[in-house]
């Protein structure tokens, strides 16, 4: 095997470890500290706040099959020397590709949790104030 594959492959698995560990970091610690930044209208961004851990949990399950992929191609291309190797075969690609999607939806999602719980917050602090159109203000 040429040093450029190798190359490519330790790149690919670095990429999808990356991934895993913010993935698996800041589902530690969104779960760790909710109920701080959600106070008490956990209510308002929990849905949102679900959907980003189970995005995160996803991405990290894909994240594994990934690394199992580029292992088993690995693997074939010892065995078999007519396997074409390359970390765009579709078993990793479409993997990683998932991977991928699923961190970017779970940020999203925590970022829609956050903005949502703030104006909650802000709008419980700050209640809009009802003024009578018969008041002489």
């Amino acid at each position: 095997m040429d040093d450029e594959f190798k190359l490519a492959f330790t790149f690919a698995a670095d990429a999808t470890k990356q991934i895993i560990t913010l993935s698996t970091a800041v589902l530690a610690f969104t779960v760790t500290f909710c109920k701080d930044f959600l106070g008490d209208r956990a209510y308002i961004a929990k849905p949102w706040l679900l959907g980003s851990w189970g995005c995160f949990v996803a991405s990290n399950v894909f994240g594994i099959l990934t690394l199992l992929a580029l292992t088993g191609t690995l693997e074939k291309s010892v065995v078999d020397a007519n396997v074409k190797l390359s970390i765009y075969n579709p078993n990793i690609a479409t993997l990683s590709a998932c991977q991928i999607f699923a961190f970017i939806a779970a940020l999203v999602f925590a970022v829609i949790a956050g903005r949502k719980s703030l104006k909650a917050q802000d709008a419980a602090e700050n209640p809009p104030k009802i003024v009578s159109p018969h008041s002489s203000e």
